[in-house]
């Protein structure tokens, strides 16, 4: 991996036509446009680009591109939507818990930018403002138990309470400050209610929550007018790829084209990397992409749970073959990186996990570089 720290020291740092100091780049120097003036040709530009960007939006400070210049030439202009994949953070899992240095007390994560992925289960954690960041906003599904299931229609409210109540606090938090203005708070992406299906569900079982997951998708797409502009991503589950591919036959047939398909039930790949997972995942994608590539939608596809760079890597060459934008989230992601490691003796610290933060979604972006991308060397 590359030592930014001595790439630093290769490089002239210019925003607003004003050169600024290396050290000032990953600090709290704010801007719209940063341009990088490099020297070397041996740096993946690319990456350094997406380093950066990724810097500053972690430590949440808004910019809308990072360009590198080389000579007399622009080689690299990298923005929010130049990434490979477009990763969504959940940092609002209640195992999460940002320290500070010296391990008093927490820091709220309303300091990152970009993409954030919210759950109507948890409120009153990282709040952060409506119109810095593009918020997916989940069903909750996930969380719940199969003898506390909602019906679509309270999986809906409960969405809509959670934006209300978003909305509610986040300008309270201001009032307290002095402010006199409301802020609207509304998801750009808000999700079907699905029913999760896993390895070990029994057949039959799998079968009924697949009808479940088409019913539940049938009726927010019912909601469309209602729920203007929100983007509606339409959640995927099966057991077998032929199952997957039937569930999503059944959702195209009332989806538009610029929907988004959410395929569930992968998550566990976090945990393993059995190849017969791997190939099974390949051949979903292989069957799902074929369908949707007859259907002409072209919102999205997005993996819940999943960011691996193994998975991801194989998503992402099947999505390139349509022009196919590709996301997915993660909370294991921001988890890893803030909470304790009972292998160190003490906490991470909140710049640590800055960092840890910035190189792992700075790989995602950069994902056509990965290996697992170019080669199936996974088979």
């Amino acid at each position: 991996m590359m030592n930014w720290q001595e790439e630093l020291q290769r490089y002239e740092f210019y925003a607003d036509g004003q050169r600024i100091d290396s050290e000032a780049v990953l600090g709290a120097y704010s801007t719209l446009v940063l341009c990088v003036h490099a020297f070397g040709s041996d740096t993946n530009l690319r990456s350094l680009a997406a380093y950066f960007y990724t810097a500053f939006e972690v430590r949440g400070i808004p910019i809308e591109q990072v360009v590198v210049v080389q000579g007399d030439n622009v080689v690299v202009e990298y923005g929010r939507r130049d990434a490979d994949v477009r990763l969504f953070l959940n940092c609002a899992h209640p195992r999460i818990h940002f320290k500070e240095a010296d391990g008093s007390g927490h820091v709220q994560s309303d300091v990152i930018l970009g993409d954030r992925q919210f759950s109507p289960l948890y409120k009153g954690r990282h709040l952060i403002s409506s119109s810095q960041i593009c918020k997916l906003l989940d069903s909750g599904a996930f969380s719940d138990q199969d003898d506390q299931r909602l019906t679509p229609e309270s999986a809906l409210q409960r969405q809509l309470a959670f934006e209300r109540w978003c909305e509610d606090a986040w300008n309270e938090k201001w009032r307290n400050l002095g402010a006199n203005y409301r802020e609207p708070w509304q998801a750009d992406i808000i999700c079907s209610y699905d029913w999760l299906i896993g390895p070990d569900t029994p057949p039959r079982a799998a079968a009924h929550r697949v009808q479940v997951t088409i019913e539940n998708a049938r009726y927010l797409a019912k909601q469309r007018r209602h729920l203007e502009p929100r983007q509606l991503m339409f959640l995927v589950q099966g057991q077998t790829p032929q199952q997957y591919a039937l569930c999503l036959e059944r959702i195209l047939e009332f989806a538009q084209r610029h929907d988004m398909i959410g395929f569930g039930g992968w998550s566990y790949l976090g945990r393993t990397r059995r190849k017969r997972d791997l190939v099974q995942l390949f051949e979903t994608m292989q069957l799902c992409v074929a369908l949707l590539r007859d259907s002409g939608l072209y919102g999205g596809l997005h993996l819940m749970g999943v960011a691996g760079r193994l998975p991801l890597g194989l998503v992402l060459r099947e999505c390139d073959r349509l022009l196919l934008p590709l996301s997915a989230d993660t909370t294991t992601l921001v988890r890893s990186a803030v909470t304790r490691d009972k292998r160190k003796v003490a906490p991470w610290s909140w710049t640590s996990a800055e960092l840890d933060i910035v190189l792992k979604k700075t790989a995602i972006a950069t994902l056509r570089e990965f290996l697992y991308y170019r080669r199936h060397l996974w088979r």
